[in-house]
């Protein structure tokens, strides 16, 4: 008998443990869930997770990160790009923020805006190959051929 009354106090000691748990840490649950479709690819699902981790923690970077890239990956480039301009007023010296804003402009088309951004990136790095190459890339699908040779002949160390 005292064994039984053991385990079940064991058991509603387990239950009520992470029920407070979830509780008082529903914004790390929330982000940990929303995590946890990110890795598996399940952006739609990630998203409204995201959203509502944004509304409880406010603007925390990696949340607003992670939410952009969800819709980027959704194919709802506009809102993603809004959400990683939100971030670069935050943090404007974050190259990575800057790439990604720039390869969303060229896969939507924007190609004069991707330019000015790799161009952005480049004056902070001005070393960065991938940045060099991506430019010259955007140049060539703007119809800047001329610009893009010089650029891929600086990516590849030869002088311009």
């Amino acid at each position: 008998m005292k064994k039984l009354f053991l385990f079940l106090f064991l058991i509603v000691v387990a239950v009520l443990t992470t029920a407070t748990y979830h509780i008082i840490n529903e914004n790390w649950v929330l982000f940990r869930k929303a995590e946890s479709h990110f890795a598996r690819k399940e952006y739609s699902e990630a998203i409204p997770l995201y959203q509502n981790a944004l509304k409880k923690e406010g603007d925390r970077p990696e949340i607003i990160a992670h939410l952009a890239q969800s819709h980027l990956a959704s194919g709802n480039i506009s809102e993603g790009r809004r959400l990683y301009e939100k971030l670069m007023t935050e943090q404007p010296y974050n190259l990575e923020v800057l790439f990604v804003l720039a390869d969303a402009a060229s896969i939507s088309g924007q190609f004069d805006e991707a330019i000015r951004l790799y161009r952005e990136i480049l004056k902070k790095d001005a070393k960065n190959r991938t940045a060099r190459i991506q430019l010259a890339r955007a140049l060539v699908w703007s119809g800047h051929f001329y610009e893009a040779i010089e650029e891929y002949r600086r990516a590849l160390g030869e002088s311009a």
